[in-house]
């Protein structure tokens, strides 16, 4: 059967969402006035619930490109390889049971974001800042049943990465104003997961009330962790 069509949808669904989603902007990040966290950042990575492989990639790139805000948009997506990273953990989540190799990737994935922020010379002023990351990298071990845990993991998994790409990309931030963001990081993380918990509940619900018209939109549901 073709599912082309169905990845299209997928895609374009993906798509409209993140364009809205990042019409309700949050808050800027360190050292910017230009970039901003958004709701975007809170439903991007749930793609990885209900795609995988080429459609998550479809999705990711076509949202990615859609809203680039110049001309150099396709050298904009290696901006979104902290939303990929975190989709491919939400996707991890759903498989029965979770790979040892996916587990000891994301353990290492942690690890190497924490080397790389202590070993740059500004991140080596703050590395109390990678304490943040333990709590999810000890959750790797756990079993997972709660939508909740796997949302906060995700948007840490999002937070290490984008942290580290962010201290090697942006430059002159002080030390003292990483430490400053510490208890905002773990505020705005917990924000991130009871929002990813709401919409990841949601589709779980969409699966159960509306399976005649969406059979195979949402095949993966939380509440069967």
């Amino acid at each position: 059967m073709n599912k082309f069509p169905q990845k299209l949808a997928t895609t374009a669904l993906y798509t409209g969402t993140t364009v809205l989603a990042r019409l309700i902007k949050m808050s800027f990040l360190i050292g910017s006035k230009i970039s901003f966290f958004s709701v975007a950042h809170c439903v991007n990575p749930l793609i990885g619930l209900y795609a995988t492989g080429s459609t998550m990639l479809m999705a990711l790139g076509a949202a990615a490109l859609v809203t680039a805000t110049n001309v150099f948009g396709p050298l904009l997506l290696v901006c979104h390889i902290p939303t990929w990273c975190g989709a491919l953990y939400l996707n991890r989540c759903v498989r029965k049971p979770a790979s040892k190799v996916s587990t000891a990737a994301f353990a290492l994935l942690f690890a190497l974001c924490a080397l790389l922020f202590i070993v740059h010379p500004v991140g080596s002023q703050a590395k109390a800042y990678t304490l943040l990351w333990l709590i999810p990298f000890a959750g790797l071990f756990m079993a997972q049943k709660n939508s909740f845990f796997q949302a906060y993991i995700t948007t840490m998994v999002t937070h290490a990465v984008g942290s580290v790409m962010w201290l090697y990309a942006v430059g002159p931030v002080t030390g003292e104003a990483w430490l400053a963001l510490i208890p905002v990081a773990f505020a705005e993380r917990l924000i991130f997961a009871s929002g990813m918990t709401l919409c990841i509940e949601g589709l779980a619900a969409a699966r159960i009330i509306g399976p005649r018209f969406l059979p195979n939109l949402f095949p993966h549901s939380t509440t069967q962790q």
